[in-house]
């Protein structure tokens, strides 16, 4: 009897015990259930920021190629939501070509420096065709033992419209507003590449400097508004004179440059010369009265009138003023070619 009372007792004893354990369970199941709840919710309300904001995000496997990103992304690109693949190597053909070598250099920088992070830009063809720029700023959160990316998520950030205003803020800075030709800060930035590249080819470049004879009195004639007329008229006819590989430019006032490259002889400068002379003097500009209208060109060439753009600004500028005073609307070529 006493022994049979023991058992009964350890057994209501393990009984007490599996109902305290069962009964945590439950509570731990439901706790569970909460926080399930909770991160659906913290889930949600981040999809929804995240739409709101129009980023999308993305996830890539290097490894495997497989690649995950949200509807938002596609959406962006305007395309549905089982219209783009998880294939990695798909998704990079939509990369612009020229920004390809970029994109791709991204992960190997982060493999040598060590870094975790990044930030790149680059263009994406959407689904109509067109090129959009897009910001993406990643992590990496997984490396192999041989110290190459694995896993890296990050978000996409459509930035064309701040492109579109920044390219047009950069246009403006280096285009003069009146004849939209290039000015003299674009020159030299041209100027510089263009030496850098005839000093590698042992090659010269040409610079025609050009000043309209008789434009003052036009303008103080007829105003400034036919004066603005004709100095675009002037710029469109020097334009149609020189070559594709050549830039017009519009230092200021009635004053032009011609930056020449890649020509073989000096008769091409000197051609070039003579057709901006003789489309200029035609006497058809669109106002009431004939005008006596010329220019005036003076030449000069580096290496052998200088290694500066200023200098060779001056010894075409000097050349130009001895036309000038031997009776205008022709071109002169400084000594020493």
């Amino acid at each position: 009897m006493i022994l049979k009372n023991a058992k009964t007792q350890a057994l209501e004893t393990e009984n007490q015990s599996l109902r305290e354990m069962l009964e945590k369970l439950r509570q731990e199941n439901t706790h569970l259930k909460k926080t399930e709840r909770a991160l659906g919710k913290s889930q949600e309300r981040l999809q929804l920021a995240l739409d709101g904001t129009g980023v999308g995000v993305w996830a890539i496997n290097l490894k495997t190629g497989f690649s995950e990103i949200n509807k938002n992304w596609g959406s962006i690109m305007g395309y549905g939501p089982d219209e783009i693949g998880s294939d990695f190597l798909s998704l990079r053909e939509l990369v612009h070509p020229a920004d390809k070598e970029r994109v791709s250099s991204v992960f190997e920088k982060c493999e040598k420096s060590g870094k975790n992070s990044f930030e790149v830009e680059y263009r994406l063809r959407t689904k109509k065709g067109r090129w959009r720029w897009f910001v993406d700023r990643g992590r990496i959160v997984k490396w192999d033992n041989e110290g190459k990316v694995v896993r890296v998520v990050g978000t996409s950030q459509d930035i064309t419209s701040s492109k579109t205003s920044e390219e047009k803020i950069k246009k403006l800075a280096l285009h003069d507003p009146l004849t939209k030709l290039p000015n003299r800060r674009l020159l030299e930035e041209l100027y510089r590449k263009e030496k850098a590249t005839a000093r590698r080819n042992r090659s010269k470049i040409a610079l025609i400097f050009a000043d309209l004879d008789g434009f003052k009195v036009i303008n103080d004639t007829f105003g400034h508004e036919t004066g603005d007329h004709l100095l675009c008229e002037v710029a469109n006819r020097i334009e149609n004179c020189v070559r594709r590989a050549d830039t017009v430019v519009r230092l200021g006032g009635d004053e032009f440059v011609i930056l020449m490259v890649d020509f073989r002889t000096l008769a091409e400068v000197e051609n070039v010369a003579k057709r901006i002379i003789a489309e200029v003097s035609k006497t058809h500009f669109d106002i009431e009265s004939n005008l006596d209208l010329g220019v005036s060109l003076g030449i000069a060439f580096y290496p052998n009138h200088g290694n500066k753009l200023d200098e060779l600004i001056r010894m075409a500028d000097n050349a130009m003023y001895q036309v000038k005073c031997e009776g205008k609307n022709n071109y002169r070529l400084c000594a020493h070619f």
